[in-house]
């Protein structure tokens, strides 16, 4: 009977198997596996990382380690400018590969402080950070200091913007706006040595109420006390020139209390004493007439107070004079590092690409933005063909100043991009918000080969223009492209485009 029964059920067995399906009670065996999806960044700057993200475990190789790394868990690391490779294998079926291009730039990066803007009080301090080594300078010192190693040290009130430039890349500028504000506690100190000058007068008026019971306590200074009887009078409207006395012979009779009767019996002893006072009342009725002399002194006390108050008013100003006193004796222009791909005889472009720096009789300069690098002029002069290119020279106006700038044009066989098209993310802005966040527009960069991508827009510059017709704010926007081609060429690429925002 076992045996009937086992071949009956290797019988179902290999039936089932021809079937293709095996049903067990409870539930059904399925091999079903997800499908490897990848999404990865399209560029990281040098010293940077960005992360890889996958819908399943997988693992990760770089095509080129000495230009990006990656981690275990898809961390890219950028270690030079190039193009690389990262491979992504699905862990769970090794058949599921794709492969992901990462450009790494060289693109300086401020790390710290947040928003490249730094709020400090005086004899404060802050250190910028960044992903390359650099310089850093200041367009005050005499507001704020900055050591080679990045430290700010703030040093008066006011405004300076501190310049990073890699130390390697030239072309590559930040810069750190610095706001320096003056201690508070050099304020609230003022107040409080006012507070005892007030507290003076009311010493005097719980020591004149003992000034009465305190007059017969006194033993040898009996004839004084008499003499003081009537100048006690010319003491309370002088408050201020006599305080001092007042508060000495308030602690003295303090002690004395239990005295008061003793000195009452040696007064008649003293007949000296009294004929002093007889002798003084004339003298007491000269000091009547000094009374308006010693109004004279009050008078000038409120004289030597102005001078206090006036002197805190005389500090604002003069740390903000020079400033205003600057003055520009020139100008510079360069289009990014000054060498770019070789790509059109006429060697044309648009002004607005082109930055330029005003230059101060200080020594100081100042880069103009983007909105007012437009209004400058470029003509070209000079023209060399090179075995590598060409060497252009141009001529930059701007007011009633102008400069040389030279560019090289390089011949390379890489791809780089040559347009840019900007597109809204469908966010409507307020009325009145004119800054330009990044999650509100996309940038579509084309490239040389045919090719287009949407690209970070943190490599974006970008200046508000004005307001349209059609409740909307324009903007001129230039996307920067910082890239070493194979030949170990570094060159930069701007392109620029007007793009305007609707509003609510």
């Amino acid at each position: 009977m076992k045996t009937k029964k086992q071949r009956s059920m290797a019988a179902v067995l290999v039936t089932a198997l021809l079937l293709g399906t095996l049903s067990i009670p409870g539930g059904t065996v399925s091999h079903a596996a997800s499908k490897l999806k990848v999404t990865a960044p399209k560029t990281v700057a040098v010293n940077q990382t960005v992360t890889i993200k996958t819908n399943v475990t997988a693992k990760f190789k770089s095509g080129n380690k000495k230009i990006a790394t990656v981690s275990s868990k898809g961390v890219v690391k950028g270690k030079k400018a190039g193009k690389v490779k990262i491979t992504v294998t699905s862990k769970s079926n090794k058949d599921q590969k794709k492969t992901v291009t990462i450009t790494v730039q060289n693109k300086l990066v401020i790390t710290e402080p947040a928003n490249a803007k730094a709020a400090l009080k005086v004899d404060e301090t802050v250190k910028i950070k960044t992903n390359l080594s650099s310089r850093f300078s200041s367009s005050n010192d005499s507001v704020a200091q900055v050591s080679s190693n990045g430290t700010v040290t703030a040093k008066s009130k006011g405004t300076a913007t501190i310049t990073v430039t890699a130390k390697k890349y030239k072309n590559l500028v930040k810069k750190v706006t610095v706001t320096v504000e003056e201690q508070t506690e050099a304020t609230t100190q003022v107040p409080t040595t006012e507070k005892p000058t007030s507290e003076v007068p009311t010493t005097e008026n719980s020591t004149t109420e003992n000034k009465t019971s305190e007059q017969p306590e006194t033993e040898k200074p009996t004839s004084e006390d008499k003499i003081t009887e009537k100048p006690t009078s010319e003491q309370l409207t002088t408050e201020d020139t006599s305080g001092e006395e007042i508060i000495i012979i308030s602690e003295e009779p303090t002690s004395e209390e239990p005295t008061t009767e003793k000195p009452t019996t040696e007064r008649p002893t003293t007949e000296k004493p009294t004929e002093k006072p007889t002798t003084e009342k004339p003298t007491t009725e000269k000091p009547t007439t000094e009374k308006p002399t010693t109004e004279k002194p009050t008078t000038e006390k409120p004289t030597t107070e102005k001078p206090t108050t006036e002197t805190p008013t005389t500090e604002t100003p003069t740390s903000e004079e020079p400033t205003e006193e600057k003055t520009v004796v020139g100008i510079e222009a360069n289009y990014g590092n000054n060498k770019v791909p070789y790509m059109a005889v006429d060697y044309l472009f648009t002004s607005r690409d082109v930055t330029i720096n005003l230059l101060y009789d200080d020594g100081t300069k100042e880069e103009l933005t983007i909105d007012k690098s437009s209004l400058a002029n470029v003509v070209k002069k000079k023209v060399e063909e090179v075995d590598y290119g060409a060497i252009v020279t141009y001529m930059v106006f701007y007011n009633q100043f102008s400069c040389s700038m030279t560019i090289e044009y390089i011949y390379t066989d890489d791809i780089y991009p040559i347009g840019i098209n900007v597109y809204s993310t469908g966010k409507i802005k307020k009325v009145g918000d004119t800054d330009l966040a990044s999650d509100e527009y996309k940038v579509l960069v084309t490239y040389s080969d045919g090719t287009a991508e949407y690209v970070d827009n943190s490599n974006c510059r970008y200046a508000y223009i004005q307001e349209t017709e059609e409740k909307g704010y324009d903007y001129l926007i230039i996307y920067d492209c910082y890239f070493t081609d194979s030949n170990g060429n570094e060159l930069y690429v701007g392109k620029s485009i007007y793009f305007s925002l609707p509003y609510e």
